[in-house]
């Protein structure tokens, strides 16, 4: 444990610190529980009595006035200072407690008290150094606190530290962020009393409130002490875990530390076999994919953490990413690679903590080592050893935070420890958010070329620089000659070659993973802008510079000039080391030929290339005959023409045409899998690819993984090679960030239909954007699938277990199924109450509540609804019957029409599918569509019972049976219970109502006429007039229902948007509404309608929007009748 005098600046700072920023990898974060606002940091039995404020709390945050000084004060044996104005209790024998406050009646400012604990007291509480103590405390504030692992002394007190930050409620709505500090003597004294310091503040801001914790805690000592006595010099801030008895006492702890970072792997998105990688903060990191995740990255020190601990092993690996704020560590004084930091990291960690002096790259991020490892020596786990390696920006991000990853191991041997905390480390890459650009674009900016390079390393650029020929169109034998942009040039065999549309550029390159070596070659016609970041011409001293940000190693001007038909080039030399990864090695060389003087059009003419993982020699000798072969393309020569090149996926086994435009902007790979980003250079991915070997896993498990649900499985060809291409909805974002099914990321898995042992050798999925999954079916023609040697035909039983998954998602009884027929019961469960409308007769809770009861000639519904003690929906029962001339305005009429699930699937917002169950009434046969999902954490299901056909007085019902928040069997139950008591035969009662108006008509609507030549257009045409033609918002999220991707999807979207609504299938999840009145209004201004208000006034009549429904209804009440068109939703 970390010990510092109680007035050692340092130790202050670093408290401070621990309380303000989240520092992953060495305490066990804890969430924020909703607590109410604390009336004082401690409760009545140990915490002083408040005084009124003494002092006016500020309007808004705000540091204390600096030009009033702070009063020194002496109670209960000590000296401290208290803000100025405040005032304290007279000094009295028998006092126990002294307290200030400036907290006002917004709740903002600052609590300070000091107290002695007595016998009762103390034992009434778990022991200072407890695990039960940190709990104990954050119910007693309000406020989480953990241990900070900090110990202080006080005249002859040992304090232990306990501190944290949440946020509280506000008097007046919303939440304020509040902090907690408490510092608890580890042991009573002679008089057997407990020494309980406390600081709370609350809406001051971090920086603020850390100057006053740091100033009240500061000035506290010993009341005999005399005024101006030096202050102790603060203990080093390193925590020491004890060491073996073999160990010598004067061991240097720092030297093993350092070790294991030499021997840590560089980050090179390396995945693991069973782990899966997670986005966040700009890094992206591995781990096991059975991790448990906890994410809180919304919170005001955002943490994205992994935990993996085995049942039993009494092992734990934890992996993290996080932010820290950068003003919050400036305001302190202190950042990433100074000492105060390391005093910071070290003061939790509980283990020998060291900062390497060695800095490493993630993508163009310097980032600084921590490391810790040794026995534990404080609970929790103490004893146990912990190895710990963190990884954090030197530099702040544009939003002002230092990204962090890291990873801890404990309870592991040592050797196992570390290779854990290594895979982790290995995995570390960028967050892949913006296009990787080619090697003739701009690159993301990395530092410039250093400027202090000594003079032993010229010799080495001028040796290459002078190895290089003149230009002079010469060949070499085997390689492939290429014009482009005016010039002439040599193309080793064997790599892949793009060319601009417009002739502005030339991308060649390729790679062998095998010799882990790698060319990008090519050029560019530079307009002046382009040249505008190289702060000058070329051949000036910061040109190089603005190389290598392209190249990603130092550049240097060679100061040679070759002639390449009329053009004078620059020459420029590229050298150094980039990062190794298990497909390339580290050592590049290159080189950059620059037009001196722009052409006519003002552009200038950059070629060049890079080597990787080539010998310096290797790389030198293909250099000099790629500049060998350069002269002008011929005069009449067209635009180099280039066949689409086929990009490989998994070598072996597939590959993909690219789209004009489209490129590869990032990939993972390794020997069985890949992971592909695609998109436009510059702009975001749109789509990514997955392709991998099952290598006899059951593919069953791989979609679990990849898809939330199985959608649909469909047969097709590929390229002439079957295949079978299995719809869902993917786990992982385009971004590769865990995304949860409301996301309806859009997924199509592929599976070739090829075997070996009976099972599928590989699939690949295709992953786009909520809503683009047009961009996805434009990807599958492009994809060239091949058969790896010894694969044969697939048995049909091969996707048994796939057809099982959708009906287990879907609740179907499977393709091909014989009707299931639903029981019928009279008996009425108990607790129940009959319900007769419109001929059928049903049982339902007798809490269930009408909802809606529509008597209309056209319009005939009865909607019952029941509300759970938090006043959520649990379970709706709504019967609605159809007239010829309402279920002819509706976008699909019977079961048997194309896409009339998915209709119902936009009405409910939950997908659905027929289930093959069927029910009589009578002469109807009603057919069953079911669905489930899990929404906001509640399981909804979904159960439409649809008229396969009119009655024989041409009435159709419509039943819809819903349940949110119960259990699978609850919900079940409570549909089995509603069919079974459903009878009768649909019929129009004789008290139905004409229908009444409920909407304007247009002031100058032609009137509509029937063309005697039935239309050619297509059903999905059709439709689309047809609601277009409507007008209403329910016809046209009734056309997206049925086609949500027809031609005139896009046009139905746009007007939709145009009136504020967000179609189904685009909608993200929102915070749900728990106020019934509120839903209900919302209701009524969701459906606009009159109906809508009729009902909000019957359940509200002194309602909070009682008079606006009625200034509505008037509003909304036509001057004569208008035909009637229905809602399309049988159940909102």
């Amino acid at each position: 444990m970390t010990a510092f005098s109680l007035r050692g600046s340092t130790a202050l700072v670093a408290l401070s610190v621990s309380l303000t920023i989240a520092v992953p990898f060495t305490a066990v974060g804890q969430s924020s529980p909703e607590v109410t606002a604390p009336e004082a940091p401690i409760p009545e039995i140990v915490a002083p009595q408040v005084a009124e404020p003494a002092i006016a709390a500020p309007a808004a945050p705000a540091a204390p006035a600096a030009e009033a000084p702070w009063q020194t004060v002496t109670r209960l044996g000590l000296r401290f200072e208290v803000p100025p104005g405040a005032v304290l209790p007279d000094a009295a024998e028998g006092l126990r407690e002294a307290a200030v406050s400036t907290i006002g009646a917004n709740g903002v400012g600052a609590r300070m008290g000091i107290r002695l604990l007595d016998t009762a007291e103390r034992e009434s509480m778990p022991a200072p150094d407890a695990p039960e103590m940190a709990a104990f405390l954050s119910d007693l504030s309000g406020v989480p606190v953990t241990a900070t692992g900090v110990e202080m002394t006080l005249g002859t007190w040992r304090l232990i530290a306990y501190g944290g930050s949440g946020a509280i409620p506000a008097s007046g709505g919303g939440t304020l962020d509040a902090r907690m500090l408490y510092l608890i003597s580890a042991e009573p004294d002679a008089n057997g009393q407990a020494l309980m310091v406390a600081v709370f503040s609350a809406g001051l801001g971090d920086g603020v409130a850390a100057e006053l914790e740091a100033h009240f805690i500061g000035s506290l000592a010993p009341a005999d002490d005399m005024p101006g006595a030096e202050a102790e010099e603060p203990e080093a801030a390193t925590a020491t875990a004890p060491e073996p008895p073999a160990a010598s006492a004067e061991a240097d702890p720092t030297a093993p530390l350092l070790a294991a970072v030499e021997a840590m792997p560089l980050p090179a998105r390396v995945t693991p076999e069973g782990w899966e990688r997670h986005s966040a903060f700009g890094l992206s990191v591995a781990a096991p994919a059975e991790a448990e995740m906890t994410d809180r990255s919304n919170r005001r020190n955002p943490e994205v953490s992994f935990r993996l601990r085995p049942d039993g092993s009494g092992t734990e690996l934890r992996i993290a990413l996080a932010a820290m704020s950068a003003e919050e560590l400036s305001a302190l004084g202190i950042a990433p690679g100074t000492p105060g930091f390391l005093e910071m990291i070290a003061q939790g960690a509980g283990i020998p903590t060291a900062e390497s002096p060695r800095r490493i790259l993630v993508g163009d991020r310097g980032m600084v080592i921590y490391v810790g490892m040794g026995l534990r020596e404080r609970q929790p786990n103490r004893g146990e050893y912990e190895h710990t390696l963190s990884l954090i920006a030197e530099e702040p991000d544009a939003e002002g935070n230092y990204a962090v990853v890291g990873a801890t191991a404990r309870g592991y041997a040592p050797d196992e420890a570390e290779t854990l905390v290594n895979q982790v480390i290995a995995s570390v890459a960028p967050e892949i958010v913006e296009a990787a650009p080619a090697t003739t674009e701009t690159p993301p900016e990395t530092g410039p070329a250093t400027e202090d390079a000594t003079d032993d390393t010229t010799s080495g650029f001028d040796a290459i620089a002078a190895a290089l020929p003149a230009p002079s169109g010469t060949m070499p034998e085997g390689w492939d000659a290429v014009e482009a942009m005016g010039v002439r040039m040599a193309v080793p065999p064997g790599l892949d070659v793009e060319a601009d549309p417009e002739g502005r550029g030339l991308d060649i390159g390729g790679r062998d993973e095998a010799a882990r070596t790698e060319i990008e070659m090519g050029g560019v016609l530079a307009a002046p802008d382009r040249l505008a970041p190289f702060d000058g011409p070329p051949g000036s001293p910061r040109f190089a510079e603005g190389l290598a940000r392209w190249a990603r190693v130092e550049v240097r001007d060679s100061g040679r000039e070759l002639p390449l038909g009329g053009r004078s080039m620059r020459l420029y030399i590229a050298s150094g080391e980039q990062e190794e990864t298990p497909q390339l090695g580290g050592r590049v060389t290159g080189f950059y030929l620059v037009s001196m003087q722009p052409d006519a059009a003002g552009d200038t003419l950059i070629l060049g290339g890079a080597f990787r993982g080539y010998a310096e020699a290797d790389a030198v000798a293909l250099i000099g005959q790629i500049v060998a072969s350069l002269g002008d393309a011929a005069p009449s020569a067209a635009p180099v023409a280039v066949a689409v090149a086929e990009t490989p996926i998994l070598p072996g086994f597939a590959a993909i045409r690219l789209p004009a435009g489209v490129t590869v902007l990032q990939e993972d790979r390794n020997e069985r899998s890949a992971d592909l980003f695609l998109g436009e250079a510059g702009a975001p991915p749109q789509t990514r690819l997955n392709a991998g070997r099952l290598m006899g896993r059951p593919l069953e498990r791989q979609l679990d993984r990849m898809l939330h649900e199985v959608d649909a499985l469909t047969e097709a060809e590929i390229g002439g090679m079957p295949v079978w291409v299995i719809h869902g909805t993917a786990t992982h974002s385009l971004e590769d960030r865990p995304a949860d099914a409301a996301a309806r990321i859009p997924a199509q898995l592929v599976v070739p239909q090829l075997c070996e042992e009976g099972a599928p050798v590989y699939l690949l999925g295709i992953l786009g954007a909520p809503g683009d999954e047009a961009r996805i079916d434009a990807m599958l023609p492009q994809l060239v699938l091949q058969r790896p040697e010894g694969a044969g035909e697939c048995p049909p039983s091969v996707m048994d277990g796939v057809r099982a998954m959708i009906a287990a998602d879907t609740g179907t009884s499977g393709t091909g199924a014989a009707p299931i027929t639903l029981p019928q019961s009279p008996a009425v469960p108990e607790g129940w109450a009959r319900h007769s409308r419109f001929g059928l007769t049903f049982a339902a809770p007798a809490e269930m509540e009408m909802r809606r009861e529509r008597l209309l000639a056209d319009r005939m519904e009865y909607w019952l609804q029941a509300r759970d003690g938090a006043g959520e929906v649990s379970e709706e029962i709504s019967l609605r019957i159809f007239t010829p001339t309402s279920l002819g305005d509706m976008p699909l009429q019977t079961p048997d029409q194309p896409g009339f699930a998915a209709m119902l699937s936009g009405f409910g917002e939950i997908t659905v599918a027929e289930s093959g169950e069927r029910m009589v009434l009578g002469d109807v046969t009603l057919r069953a569509f079911r669905g489930d999902s899990n929404i906001d954490g509640r399981l909804v299901r979904l159960l439409y019972l649809i008229a396969e056909a009119p009655s024989a007085n041409g009435l159709s019902p419509w039943l819809v049976v819903r349940s949110a928040g119960q259990t699978s069997d609850a919900a079940l139950g409570f549909e089995r219970d509603v069919l079974a008591s459903l009878s009768g035969s649909p019929e129009i009662p004789p008290q139905t109502e004409e229908p009444a108006p409920d909407r304007t008509p247009p002031t100058a609507e032609p009137p509509r006429t029937q063309s005697p030549v039935a239309s050619t257009a297509s059903p999905e045409a059709q439709a689309f007039q047809a609601a277009r033609t409507d007008g209403s918002t329910e016809a046209l999220l009734a056309y997206l229902a049925a086609y949500p991707r027809g031609l005139h999807s896009g046009d139905a979207r746009t007007m939709l948007r145009e009136r504020g609504i967000v179609p189904p299938d685009e909608r993200r999840p929102i915070a749900p509404v728990t106020d019934p009145e509120a839903m209900d209004w919302q209701r009524a201004l969701d459906e606009a309608r009159m109906e809508g208000f009729w009902t909000y006034l019957k359940m509200w009549p002194q309602g909070l929007h009682a008079d606006e429904a009625r200034a509505r209804l008037d509003q909304l009440r036509p001057p004569a009748p208008v035909p009637y068109a229905p809602s399309p939703r049988p159940m909102k």
